[in-house]
């Protein structure tokens, strides 16, 4: 057959291809409105572009030998769930797979001389019938910030040669992301999640194996990786998203000590997670080089639970053979990962400090820790000026938790006025950091305020109880003296003596809060918006 530059099929046509051998369809095929079938036995070569526009669709048994890229504009998945055995053959040199709609693939198979890459999210294995393949072979495909979902949920729903995926991608310009629809998982599914670089053409596996079956028909396995600069002082950077530090135990930053390599997940659509041996890997030159001075005998995981804690002490297994950290036992999925040298781990986490005055105007300080190793005690500080503290009292810590412990104390004699207070948190080396700094305040009326967090992010919460003349408004200043934000008190009240008030929309610095009451000076402090 001959070579068409262009074949356009348009209107209402149903074009049914059923020859045994198509080849030389068109340099440019373009389907609009239209229906092609193609029939078990066929293979259709296409020596160029795919175009699908305005409900453009394959009846896709047969075969479909692409050279040129895939272009998906036609509102519809592309394929017809109701041919569910069609392969697809990306065979040219670099290839592109794309349009404004999500296409499901059944059979996927990369070959041809240059890498694929991903323009839009696209699913392979299968519609209703979720048994197709993704076939790597010698390829890369690069999801490029680009969402891939297998639909199979068996561990042969995607097979490779040398070939392998890249996630790569960092925050900023989105994940790249894997997603594997597993269900429950059976026992002994080892799934691979074949990942690589395309820089250095490492292939970076990350083996999900399930132990223990999970409960969800629906449950899904979605994880994404990239790799860090190691030259960056500090290094590790960018940070994943819904993580805003990189510190010790000490307060010091931590980047030298850990690989530079995050992993994602979200584990979604379980009533009961399955239980799982996972196997992350890492390039040695992800923590023998740059900035990084990491013992690689001693890399172990930590995870980053609900954004705030890490798990204590460090855990899993390291291959420095094959580069590996194996972890057993795990039904914890958190969003973020990494790999450390567990001399140095990633800190201890105050989760919550907060100082409130009771009915007898004593002071009630509570704490809440996670993810405590080698902690030794807490040292309760206080301070009328809020720069020269003074030892309060000395509360032991746990030592070792991988839990969330609270703690609580109390100052039975605050100063009239502003009172101070702070958390020193000491190691059993010796080592310490402060908490931030939180406090209470008795005004000439007996009145008493409670203002807290500070920092604060999102909201600022304030208690107010024995006023003689109750506060009626509020204002932020800032350090120039110009008010950014005003407003009635009674507008953000919780309780009787309760107001919380949104900062989230003013730029981070240092503000003066004031309350009035119309009447005498006004209540005035110093708060900090991160």
């Amino acid at each position: 057959m001959a070579k068409i530059k262009q074949m356009y099929l348009a209107a209402t046509v149903v074009l049914i291809v059923c020859f045994a051998h198509t080849c030389g369809i068109a340099q440019l095929l373009t389907l609009n409105n239209v229906a092609v079938t193609v029939t078990g036995a066929t293979l259709v070569t296409n020596q160029g572009d795919i175009l699908l526009n305005n409900g453009g669709i394959f009846n896709n048994n047969g075969t479909i030998d692409l050279t040129g890229h895939f272009t998906n504009n036609s509102l519809t998945n592309g394929f017809a769930a109701t041919f569910p055995s069609g392969t697809v053959i990306c065979n040219g040199a670099a290839q592109n797979i794309g349009g404004n709609s999500y296409t499901i693939f059944n059979n996927l198979t990369l070959t041809g001389t240059g890498n694929k890459t991903l323009l839009q999210d696209i699913g392979v294995g299968g519609n209703t019938t979720t048994n197709g393949v993704l076939a790597l072979n010698d390829r890369q495909l690069l999801l490029n910030s680009f969402d891939l979902t297998v639909r199979n949920p068996l561990p042969v729903a995607i097979t490779r040669t040398t070939g392998f995926i890249v996630s790569e991608t960092p925050p900023a310009t989105g994940y790249g992301v894997l997603t594997w629809n597993i269900s429950n998982g059976t026992v002994g599914n080892n799934y691979t999640f074949p990942f690589g670089n395309n820089t250095t053409s490492n292939y970076l596996p990350l083996n999900f194996n399930v132990t223990t079956s999970g409960v969800g028909a629906t449950g899904s396995v979605s994880i994404a990786t990239y790799p860090t600069n190691t030259a960056l002082n500090p290094n590790n950077r960018p940070l994943p998203t819904g993580l805003t530090a990189l510190i010790n135990n000490s307060g010091a930053d931590n980047s030298a000590f850990v690989v530079d390599r995050y992993f994602m997940f979200n584990v979604a659509n379980y009533t009961t997670l399955p239980v799982t041996t996972m196997v992350f890997p890492y390039r040695d030159l992800e923590w023998n080089t740059g900035t990084n001075t990491i013992i690689e005998n001693n890399l172990r995981m930590q995870r980053l639970n609900n954004g705030t804690q890490w798990t204590q002490p460090p855990f899993g297994i390291v291959n420095t053979a094959l580069n590996t950290v194996t972890v057993t036992g795990q039904n914890n999925y958190s969003p973020i990962w990494t790999i450390v040298d567990l001399t140095t781990p990633l800190p201890i986490t105050l989760l919550d400090f907060t100082a409130k005055l009771n009915q007898n105007n004593y002071t009630i300080l509570n704490w809440i820790t996670a993810n405590e190793l080698n902690s030794a005690y807490f040292d309760i500080e206080k301070s009328t000026d809020g720069q020269h503290f003074s030892f309060l009292h000395k509360v032991m810590a746990a030592q070792f938790s991988n839990s969330t412990l609270q703690y609580h104390d109390i100052d039975s004699n605050p100063a009239k006025g502003f009172t101070y207070y702070r958390i020193k948190m000491v190691d059993n080396n010796g080592d310490f950091k402060y908490s931030n700094t939180q406090f209470v305040y008795t005004n000439l009326q007996n009145a008493t305020v409670s203002v807290w967090p500070n920092p604060a992010t999102n909201f600022i919460n304030i208690t107010i109880s024995d006023a003689e003349t109750p506060y009626q408004s509020f204002a932020f200043v800032n350090g120039i003296g110009q008010t950014v934000f005003q407003a009635d008190l009674k507008t953000y009240q919780d309780t009787k003596n309760n107001y919380t008030i949104p900062c989230n929309n003013l730029p981070s610095g240092l503000y003066y809060l004031q309350l009035s009451n119309g009447v005498g000076k006004p209540f005035a402090c110093k708060i900090f918006i991160q």
